[in-house]
């Protein structure tokens, strides 16, 4: 197949390219390389879940991210990632301190950034949503308002390919 490259141009680990023969992850004709790659994928999955949990645990703290790699549509990313911190054992006061609160603490390399908190003098931007996201971090998703420095941003419809 054409666009295709073997598996070892892809410099994966052996365990991997076990379960790759070349183009098996790009044609429907090939479903159970596909499988083992999706299984494969699920398992990293589950190992990077636990690692957070445990991290969590331990008292490392976690940030999430607006960064994205390939392949991911950032916006529906960031909240997919969220949402997998919430599955790694966070609570959603957590998970959203992880995006909010942590990283401005970190970026400012103060205790006390003028950002990144909700607070009288603090600079905010700030998301407004339907359903209380303290108790489900899906609620972060349902955005019904943006405003950036107190002034309401107009939204424009973007295709999301996650949904």
């Amino acid at each position: 197949m054409r666009g295709c490259a073997p598996a070892r141009a892809w410099r994966l680990r052996s365990s991997a390219r076990r379960c790759l023969r070349p183009c098996s992850t790009r044609s429907p004709r090939c479903p159970r390389s596909l499988t083992s790659w999706q299984e494969l994928n699920e398992q990293a999955v589950s190992a990077r879940s636990e690692n957070v949990r445990r991290l969590h645990a331990a008292g490392v703290t976690i940030f999430a991210g607006s960064d994205t790699q390939s392949g991911v549509f950032p916006g529906p990313g960031l909240h997919r990632e969220l949402q997998n911190l919430a599955r790694a054992g966070l609570t959603p006061i957590e998970v959203i301190r992880a995006a909010t609160l942590g990283p401005a603490r970190f970026l400012a390399q103060s205790d006390t950034p003028d950002w990144g908190n909700v607070a009288v003098g603090q600079r905010a931007d700030l998301l407004l949503v339907e359903g209380d996201p303290t108790r489900d971090v899906a609620a972060l998703s349902a955005i019904r308002a943006v405003l950036q420095d107190g002034v309401p941003i107009a939204r424009t419809p973007v295709e999301n390919p996650d949904r």
